[in-house]
């Protein structure tokens, strides 16, 4: 797997700090699998205009034991992507937001154990 541990994500402007998506050509869509086997691990992200993770026709994706703080609401959003388990993570202020969105199949987000992470309607 590509393994993101022990990393201190600072302040960024951009969609989110760890942005993970396929850059395809226009009008062709994005499919769960482009990116596989991602582990985010034991992580702090802090004072970010966007969002901390994004997560990106990817699959197999686990995002476990990261300190997330002062984020845009959506704190992680996942889009167009399979197999992700979210857990252990904390989330500060609470609440901060899980957004999914696109080809996702929902059916396959986990998601267990977060202190201050709610999904969004």
């Amino acid at each position: 797997p590509i393994l993101f541990q022990n990393c201190n994500f600072g302040v960024a402007k951009r969609q989110a700090v760890l942005d993970i998506f396929a850059d395809l050509p226009k009008y062709q869509p994005a499919l769960p699998g482009a990116h596989q086997r991602l582990d985010i691990q034991n992580n702090t992200f802090k004072d970010n205009a966007g969002a901390a993770i994004h997560i990106g026709s990817a699959s197999d994706v686990q995002v476990i034991g990261n300190q997330i703080s002062h984020t845009s609401d959506n704190a992680i959003v996942i889009t167009s992507s399979r197999n992700v388990n979210i857990k252990e993570n904390t989330f500060t202020p609470a609440p901060r937001k899980l957004e999914i969105r696109g080809a996702t199949d929902r059916q396959t987000i986990r998601v267990e154990n977060n202190v201050g992470l709610e999904q969004s309607k």
